[in-house]
């Protein structure tokens, strides 16, 4: 009986610690890879609000706890705006359909 149950811990043990076979959505990126891109500098120079199809701009609720130092990984959906901040610690979700006062 010892023997069953060591066995069987042992096995839990080491598929537990195994690598998760999940997905990510995360591209990896090679950082030692030198890459180069050609700019032609005879090419007419470009306005950035051409650039620019569209611009909404949205008003966010203003309080301690939604005060911001950064933004990244912004998503928006139809009714809402989420994103990280603070070096990625805290996620922020804001309901467009709610108006701030």
């Amino acid at each position: 009986m010892k023997n069953k149950l060591f066995s069987f811990l042992t096995l839990t043990l080491v598929f537990s610690c195994a690598e998760k076979g999940g997905t990510s959505n995360k591209e990896a990126v090679n950082l030692d890879e030198f890459r180069s891109y050609h700019l032609d500098i005879n090419q007419p120079k470009e306005r950035f609000s051409n650039l620019v199809e569209s611009v909404e701009i949205v008003k966010l609720e203003e309080t301690d706890n939604s005060l911001l130092s950064d933004v990244s990984n912004l998503k928006k959906t139809d009714d809402y705006l989420v994103f990280l901040s603070g070096g990625g610690a805290n996620v922020y979700v804001f309901d467009l359909a709610r108006k701030p006062s």
